[in-house]
């Protein structure tokens, strides 16, 4: 048969068939991207906190074989520590003096920037903003770092707390409510 007597009505798309069609795509898409949020929230912050974790274990680890205290801390440009953990690059350091910033003849053994869309922060004992690692591996400034995502979400946090003997574990969710628990058993807060 020539092309010019071929059956049109087969060959494409209705009008309303395509917008049917669109209609459900945009309605399967905006289902699908709160959730893709979520996903991205949550390895957000197993990022940060098996990227601490390792720096913590480093700086232990460090302080025990070579018999030399180490601190970790929060840091401004001048590799000073600083008060607040968020937005700052986080740095592990042979500390001789412990006047908690990077001197000459310092060895800085880790320097890492922890993804910058949520909060972290370092709730110690003694209110300190560093931690240090004495010769034995256990720390006078023990508590818990909380990372929490950009919108807040407890269910969405990951904590790591860390023992006098400067031990470091991930707190867990023994309630199963979905949100972490600190040392005591109480819920991990985003605020």
């Amino acid at each position: 048969m020539p092309p010019a007597f071929r059956d049109r009505s087969c060959s494409g798309f209705t009008l309303t068939e395509l917008l049917v069609s669109a209609s459900l795509l945009a309605l399967l898409l905006g289902m699908g991207v709160p959730s893709l949020a979520a996903v991205m929230d949550r390895s957000r912050s197993l990022a940060a906190m098996l990227q601490l974790k390792s720096m913590l274990e480093l700086a232990r680890q460090h302080a025990v074989v070579q018999t030399t205290a180490v601190t970790l801390c929060g840091t401004n440009e001048e590799r000073a520590c600083v008060a607040a953990w968020s937005n700052s690059a986080v740095l592990a350091f042979v500390d001789a003096n412990a006047n908690r910033a990077v001197d000459p003849g310092e060895t800085i053994l880790a320097e890492s920037v922890l993804p910058r869309s949520g909060t972290l922060r370092w709730k110690a004992s003694g209110a300190r903003s560093y931690i240090r690692f004495d010769l034995d591996g256990g720390v006078r400034e023990y508590g818990m770092f909380v990372y929490c995502p950009e919108g807040k979400d407890s269910h969405r946090a990951r904590a790591l707390i860390v023992a006098p003997t400067g031990r470091v574990r991930a707190a867990t969710d023994r309630t199963l409510d979905g949100i972490p628990e600190d040392g005591s058993g109480r819920n991990i807060a985003c605020v």
